[in-house]
């Protein structure tokens, strides 16, 4: 999906939570965030997954509503402990 076509499914259905890439084929996943603070929807949790790890980055998807932001090469486990934690 694009940008607007990906906000557009975020919003439409019910998600307990959305793990978002910062590069995305065809928008970018920092927009996706941006759209979803911006909608002051109650969502559920958001968390960014990406191969971009830069203090920048992370800061920036925090303050857009991520409630962490993981480095896929090497924090995958992380990531697994965050969301299972969520389901307990």
């Amino acid at each position: 999906y694009g940008q607007r076509e990906s906000h557009k499914q975020l919003r439409s259905r019910e998600w307990y939570v959305e793990i978002s890439d910062i590069v995305l084929r065809d928008c970018n996943g920092l927009a996706i965030l941006e759209a979803l603070k911006k909608d002051q929807t109650t969502y559920g949790p958001r968390i960014v997954f990406s191969n971009y790890p830069s203090t920048a980055l992370r800061t920036r998807s925090l303050a857009l509503g991520a409630i962490d932001f993981f480095d896929k090469s090497r924090e995958i486990g992380e990531l697994i402990d965050c969301v299972q934690a969520m389901a307990y």
